[in-house]
């Protein structure tokens, strides 16, 4: 009787398997995975892994936590991936205790007892920079690609472009090639880079974060890398529907903190900030923020400036501590960020986890708030002064910036006025503080939806009584219908002011130095005050600047400031009044 061919698992156990040979290896060259469906009465280890409300909700409603499941990711990971680089490289990827705790037990553990099936769906993990989030990512996309048992499985990288897309899928190409197991078992595609495993005819890939042709996925995992550097929510909608035709799939969103608080990105994390709080429930939600608060972050960066070494904020909300990060490193990063205020907005958010309305700001805030005086109304009486206006398109702030002369021959003064409709205190008021702007009187709030141009024209007469109006400089986009009223009603002359690099470089270079120097006095007004904090600019080949106006729907305003360098701009191209002349009409510096 012939003797029975061995097959390509026992060639493996033996050692003398060769792919082209025996054929693909089968899922169960790895540990089987456990049912997910448990008996009833089973799953005491739950109480165990209730991290917030929201878990606690889920078990009264049935979800249990199957420590089995949990436990075989962990022997995939310890077993089956290896580390591919630095002082781990070769070693078996061991999980941290929060790794574990945090992110792989409470993601494949909590199950639905009757069906098997995993709880969550999907994923937010907001964690500093350099805490290992593409790593643990990379080895939860090999485990969906080989270890989860599902046909067919089609796993992705998702990213901002295609190097985005290329970090986390690139680290598990590494993982492969560190692992001779696996390497024996997964082919790579040379030119697409795609991972294949042919046992279950699944497939590892890399996309950018084009949503064209996106929609016929059936996704069974996807990794979206670095969502705050998302532009639009095209590919997050692309692909939302591509999971279901999966009965347990799983969308990952691994990312620092951001700058942009209408982005897709900072929309889920307010909804995973909500369901950690309990002001939300999503039973297939998974929430994991490790931040600080902004303010106790920046009290630590005060102490560390005054000669702390202890920064147990930034402690908090670095997981990673002592294992990849060195605190002295870390320490040591905090005191050169300090050097250069502009890093601030970065350290904050790569290291505190403070999501910032400006990552790389123009102006040096503190500068700012420094030229801010108060000073009687009494004083501008028979001054010269010059406004510059920026209006609304619709909904977004109407700002007008006086500008005068002060009483030494370099420096100027400047008071404010901004305009909003109330539909956009209502849209952004969870983000940005207008209606204490409005209990204060910093803006002014007008009916309906879009600017209401009857308010400004009338407020803009008063100011033209109150003050000696030289000239109102303004953009002529949607406005020049409005000017050429407020003009013929006033005599005051209106003077276009192209939005051009060419006509705001100077004022804008002139606008920085008089607050670096404080040669500019700022009567204080708190909206004016944060579109200074999260203006940036964009220079041309000659290194000219200009402020630049973020997109149509975005919660970051600019128009004061833009207002601020046009009425700085009318004020510099004229000459000058001599203190006598003023002195005739009793202006007396009332600071």
């Amino acid at each position: 009787m012939p003797r029975k061919a061995m097959s390509a698992q026992q060639h493996y156990e033996r050692g003398t398997y060769r792919k082209d040979r025996h054929g693909p290896l089968t899922l169960y060259n790895f540990e089987k995975k456990p049912p997910g469906k448990m008996r009833r009465g089973s799953g005491q280890e739950a109480s165990k892994w209730i991290r917030n409300i929201a878990d606690e909700r889920a078990v009264a409603e049935g979800y249990r936590f199957n420590l089995d499941l949990a436990q075989h990711v962990e022997y995939f990971f310890r077993e089956k991936i290896k580390h591919s680089s630095g002082q781990w490289a070769g070693q078996p990827f061991e999980l941290q205790p929060w790794q574990r705790d945090e992110v792989i037990y409470p993601m494949f553990g909590w199950v639905d007892p009757e069906t098997g099936a995993r709880r969550f769906r999907q994923s937010y993990q907001e964690i500093a920079k350099k805490n290992g989030k593409s790593a643990i990512a990379s080895a939860i996309g090999l485990y969906f690609l080989l270890a989860d048992e599902e046909m067919g499985s089609e796993c992705y990288s998702l990213g901002s472009d295609s190097s985005q897309a290329q970090i986390v899928h690139s680290e598990a190409i590494n993982m492969i090639k560190a692992s001779e197991e696996l390497s024996e078992i997964l082919h790579i595609n040379r030119s697409s880079n795609a991972i294949m495993f042919d046992a279950t005819n699944s497939t590892y890939r890399a996309l950018s974060s084009s949503p064209s042709g996106k929609h016929g996925y059936k996704i069974h995992f996807a990794c979206s890398d670095e969502m705050h550097c998302w532009k639009g929510d095209a590919l997050f909608n692309a692909i939302k529907y591509g999971f279901r035709m999966r009965r347990q799939p799983m969308h990952l969103i691994i990312t620092n903190a951001g700058d942009d608080l209408q982005s897709v990105c900072y929309k889920q994390r307010e909804k995973a900030q909500a369901i950690i709080e309990g002001r939300y429930t999503d039973h297939r939600y998974h929430a994991l923020i490790y931040s600080a608060d902004k303010q106790d972050a920046l009290d630590e960066l005060e102490a560390v400036k005054d000669g702390a070494t202890s920064i147990p904020v930034a402690r908090k909300c670095n997981p990673s501590i002592d294992v990849i990060l060195d605190e002295k490193d870390l320490l040591a990063d905090i005191k050169d960020a300090l050097q250069v205020p502009r890093e601030i907005p970065n350290l904050l958010r790569f290291t505190y986890g403070v999501w910032e309305m400006s990552s790389n700001p123009w102006l040096d805030i503190d500068e700012f708030k420094k030229c801010e005086i108060d000073w009687e109304d009494q004083w501008a009486i028979g001054r010269d002064c010059w406004i510059g206006l920026d209006l609304a398109k619709t909904s977004d702030t109407t700002a007008a910036v006086i500008c005068y002369h002060d009483d030494d021959d370099h420096s100027y003064r400047m008071e404010s006025r901004f305009w909003l409709p109330q539909g956009s205190v209502d849209k952004y008021s969870h983000l940005i503080d207008y209606k204490e702007w409005q209990e204060s009187g910093d803006i002014t709030v007008t009916d309906g939806d879009v600017c209401d141009y009857d308010v400004v024209f009338h407020d803009l007469l008063q100011l033209s009584e109150q003050y000696c109006v030289q000239e109102i400089l303004y953009d002529p986009y949607n406005a020049e219908h409005l000017m050429q009223q407020f003009s013929e009603q006033t005599g005051i002359e209106r003077k276009i002011f192209p939005q051009t690099v060419k006509h705001f470089a100077e004022p804008t270079k002139e606008f920085e130095r008089l607050i670096t120097n404080r040669e500019l006095k700022i009567k204080r007004n708190d909206c004016w005050r944060f579109q200074a904090s999260v203006v940036t600019t964009k220079p041309d080949a000659n290194n000219n600047i200009r402020p630049i106006k973020p997109g149509k729907d975005s919660a970051k305003k600019i128009d004061g400031i833009v207002a601020s360098i046009m009425s700085l701009g009318g004020a510099m191209s004229q000459p000058r009044a001599s203190t006598n002349d003023l002195l005739v009409f009793g202006g007396a510096d009332d600071e």
